[in-house]
């Protein structure tokens, strides 16, 4: 499975790279921002779009909204990993399609198996 995440802290990024990679075998693209991950969708081709909410410039839900205007992604999966833990927030990213919304922090070795899991209640 290609995830394409989409988060601006660095750290954050480490550790889902190890979690999703070394623990999960996904294969991962990671961006830094909104708008680098909306150029790298066409290229990259994922199954899974892993995005975070709160980024400058462009929030997630922005970028998701952009990448689903693209031919072949408007039914891409999504789900966002954030630390904005507050209901409003999350029933909004679900209407918009998201499968799930993980808040941060998370255990990033249970990362692996929450996106599976959000995979497998999708089909």
């Amino acid at each position: 499975m290609r995830i394409l995440h989409a988060e601006d802290d660095e750290f954050i990024r480490e550790l889902v790279n190890l979690s999703l990679v070394e623990i999960g075998g996904f294969e991962l693209l990671q961006c830094s921002d909104g708008p680098s991950a909306i150029a790298a969708v066409e290229v990259y081709d994922p199954d899974l779009l892993l995005l975070d909410y709160n980024m400058p410039g462009m929030t997630g839900a922005e970028a998701l909204l952009k990448i689903r205007r693209k031919a072949g992604f408007e039914t891409t999966p999504s789900i966002f990993l954030t630390a904005l833990d507050d209901d409003g927030m999350k029933n909004c990213l679900l209407k918009l399609g998201a499968l799930k919304v993980i808040p941060k922090p998370v255990d990033f070795m249970e990362l692996p198996s929450l996106i599976e899991k959000a995979l497998l209640r999708k089909n």
